[in-house]
């Protein structure tokens, strides 16, 4: 007892410390549990996804498999009866039927960047829809191709000023990949309310068709006057629906605000819409960002937006009304001539619109032939140099770039002003090039054509331009198929020398001898030699004149 400490109270103190240990070790030890039980219900959860995603790629296999075999159909070949299956041809290429099934493929909104320093400004792109990363596998590698040239011709302008004064226009461009394949890119240029730099919305599609995407255009507009969110709806439907076919109407619900609305916008960036009523439109993107649309209830307007395609497909990228307001009838057949043979030809304007469209007018008229070299309706000062390709090409130019067009050495080429109506460069032999048995009534029917369309009741120019010049190939070509003969093999062929020699005109053999070396007019003896035409219109106007020439 000398220390005064009592023997029980040392004990107690222990054993109280090694309780605590322990109780902490036991803490430790149920901590330690539920983290590991945390890990792996983590990795169960992790492995049951990963499961259950191989089961249903699995199913989707399995169902696929089982649509090829139900779709198979049987027949037996000309040299054997032994029984064959041929795939049903709505399940060769699932992929590509998507393809044509779809309206667009996507679309991007691009708008004028301020370089450094203030040196001029450089086009980039601030929006695409779908992204990236949700298009389609073959999509996206097409996109990486395409994503640093569309830019330059959603803005081909070599130097851009700041101005409130802009003209909203609608133009178009044509891309071409590696394989052949075009896209036509519609763009509309306009003036966003409040800003003095212009943007234009870009729609990327495999459909050839300019009337219908100006009109989508128009209202994509009519919703950016608004608000930039406005847009993001009748995109997302135009996506989801399906392409018509020819002759066919494809109709959208639309809802606008009217005038009067109130529109207030915190955040213009959204990704995926959660909701969308008459009241509000909110967005949500992946990440905890918002973007709120609130319309004051003001009223609104809901309407319905029909898209029509015409009947004779060929005619629905294309107007000519441009084309002859720009070029008399002489002057147009000159152009059709020298596109016929295949040459360089160059078109100028200062309105990108006129450009794009005059450039598809002309091309649309080669019809049963195509163009297969280079086509750039709308081509930007960066890329000037193709002027100097020694192939065959049709380029569109703005005016603004004649300068610098003078400078490049540059071949045989013939050079349209759309803007003052004149040749500013010829290759001299324009007026010489058709025989004047089949030029001379081409030039009268343009001419009646302009003519009449004043007149109630008659025809659209698209359909007696387009029927002058299927006239006139009809005359040149029509008599094709009665010198298609067999070789010993079985092959069809074309006896070229005795289909020349057919006509009595010696002007109109001598053109066919240089015409019968281009590309297009092999391509369509090709398609002739194969059994595999695909100018169903032209091949009934070729049967009609074969009547008509033995009935007379």
């Amino acid at each position: 007892m000398g220390d005064g400490k009592s023997p029980t109270a040392g004990m107690a103190v222990t054993s109280l410390l090694s309780k605590y240990s322990e109780d902490e070790e036991c803490m430790r030890n149920q901590r330690c549990r539920n983290h590991k039980q945390k890990v792996w219900a983590t990795h169960l959860h992790l492995h049951t996804w990963a499961l259950l995603q191989t089961l249903q790629q699995y199913i989707r296999q399995m169902r696929m498999r089982k649509m090829l075999t139900q779709n198979l159909r049987w027949s037996a070949t000309p040299s054997s009866d032994r029984a064959v299956p041929i795939e049903d041809s709505i399940m060769t290429k699932p992929a590509e039927r998507r393809k044509d099934r779809e309206m667009f493929q996507y679309v991007v909104v691009v708008s004028l960047r301020e370089g450094d320093q203030g040196r001029g400004y450089a086009p980039e792109i601030i929006y695409q829809y779908p992204k990236t990363e949700h298009l389609q596998t073959w999509l996206q590698k097409e996109h990486e191709t395409l994503h640093r040239s569309i830019p330059l011709f959603c803005f081909p302008d070599e130097q851009y000023v700041p101005s409130k004064d802009v003209q909203s226009e609608t133009f178009s461009f044509v891309l071409t990949n590696v394989d052949g394949s075009r896209r036509f890119g519609y763009c509309r240029r306009l003036l966003p309310p409040g800003k003095n730099v212009p943007e234009v919305y870009c729609i990327i599609s495999r459909l050839g068709c300019f009337d219908l995407f100006a009109k989508v255009l128009e209202e994509v507009e009519r919703r950016r006057q608004i608000c930039f969110a406005m847009v993001y709806p009748f995109v997302q439907s135009l996506k989801d629906s399906v392409c018509p076919e020819p002759g066919h109407s494809l109709r959208i619900k639309s809802f606008i605000p009217s005038q009067g609305t109130q529109v207030t916008t915190e955040v213009v960036l959204f990704d995926l819409p959660i909701y969308f009523n008459r009241v509000n439109v909110k967005f949500r993107r992946f990440s905890s960002m918002e973007t709120r649309v609130n319309f004051s209830i003001a009223g609104h307007v809901s309407q319905e937006i029909v898209l029509t395609r015409p009947v004779d497909s060929r005619l629905e990228h294309v107007e000519f009304e441009g084309l002859l307001t720009c070029l008399n009838p002489e002057t147009v057949v000159q152009v059709f001539a020298s596109l016929l043979l295949e040459r360089r030809v160059i078109l100028l304007s200062s309105k990108l619109s006129q450009l794009s469209r005059c450039i598809h007018a002309l091309v649309v008229l080669l019809y049963p032939f195509s163009w297969q070299h280079t086509y750039i309706p709308v081509l930007p000062p960066s890329l000037i140099d193709a002027v100097c390709n020694p192939t065959p090409f049709i380029l569109g130019l703005q005016r603004a770039t004649l300068p610098l067009l003078e400078d490049q050495p540059m071949e045989e080429v013939l050079l349209v002003d759309l803007d003052r109506k004149t040749f500013l460069r010829k290759v001299g032999d324009e007026a010489q090039i058709l025989p004047p048995k089949l030029a001379t009534p081409l030039v009268e029917d343009l001419i009646t054509c302009t003519s009449r369309t004043s007149v109630p009741g008659s025809p659209s120019l698209k359909e007696t331009v387009s029927n002058a010049f299927l006239h006139f190939h009809v005359q040149l070509v029509g008599t094709y198929p009665q010198h298609m003969h067999s070789d010993k093999h079985g092959r069809r062929m074309l006896n070229q020398r005795a289909f020349r020699k057919s006509f009595s005109s010696r002007t109109t053999r001598h053109f066919l001898k240089v015409f019968m070396q281009t590309q297009a007019f092999q391509g369509f003896i090709g398609e002739r030699e194969t059994g595999t035409p695909t100018q169903e219109l032209f091949e009934q106007r070729v049967r009609d004149f074969l009547q008509s020439e033995a009935g007379s």
